[in-house]
């Protein structure tokens, strides 16, 4: 097994830590992703996702990159910017003077 990568990222003011086990399984030629945030991401409701890399699913290059590119793709979906929406009407409900 080689040498752990661990990265940060930030990405739409959430802070991301990254986990990257290149050749977790060398004989199956599989590896580790790990991806945690504490507030949920476009791809995890719970802000925390383990991913099996087969080999060809990332063959190298930038894990950063991939983990970014991903959560770009994914907040263009329904479902994020649903959640997008509700916090920001939380946020404003919770910010919002009531008179009674």
């Amino acid at each position: 097994m080689q040498e752990v990568e661990n990265h940060t990222l930030e990405w739409e003011n959430i802070a991301i830590d990254i986990i990257y086990k290149p050749d977790y399984f060398i004989s199956a030629g599989v590896s580790h992703l790990e991806v945690k945030a504490e507030t949920p991401l476009p791809f995890t409701e719970t802000g925390y996702r383990s991913i099996w890399l087969m080999k060809g699913e990332f063959d190298g290059g930038d894990i950063v990159q991939y983990v970014k590119d991903a959560l770009n793709h994914d907040s263009k979906n329904q479902k994020w910017k649903d959640y997008l929406e509700r916090k920001q009407a939380e946020e404003l409900a919770r910010t919002q003077l009531t008179l009674f």
